[in-house]
């Protein structure tokens, strides 16, 4: 989960949203590139989670997976708004081919009243 003092990147509105429904929220921190394999081991409680954070980078690569397959695969599970959080704020991701340079990725499910950005 998002702990205070690693928000730096997240936006007010994000960061407020967290601390009032934080059992809504996942914050993904796998080592070697495993996220998709972690995402679809608790595929059930996907529908329950409003906002999911994940990092991206060379474990990627080395484990072989691809950014638009995880992507794909949260897609189909309700997510969007794919965006890379930054020290301003987000950025909506509107290229999905892997740089495998590190960053943190954020995405809302469309079940959720919140929109962030």
């Amino acid at each position: 989960m998002f702990e205070n003092n690693r928000c730096s990147g997240l936006n007010y509105k994000l960061r407020h949203h967290y601390y009032k429904h934080q059992s809504n929220c996942c914050r993904l921190n796998c080592k070697y590139g495993y996220e998709l394999n972690v995402l679809q081991g608790f595929e059930d409680c996907l529908k329950n989670i409003k906002i999911i954070q994940f990092e991206y980078g060379g474990t990627f690569l080395d484990n072989n997976t691809k950014l638009i397959d995880v992507i794909n695969y949260l897609e189909q599970k309700g997510f969007y708004k794919f965006s890379y959080l930054t020290n301003y704020g987000t950025e909506l991701i509107t290229d999905f081919t892997d740089h495998y340079q590190y960053c943190n990725i954020v995405c809302i499910n469309k079940n959720s009243s919140f929109v962030p950005f």
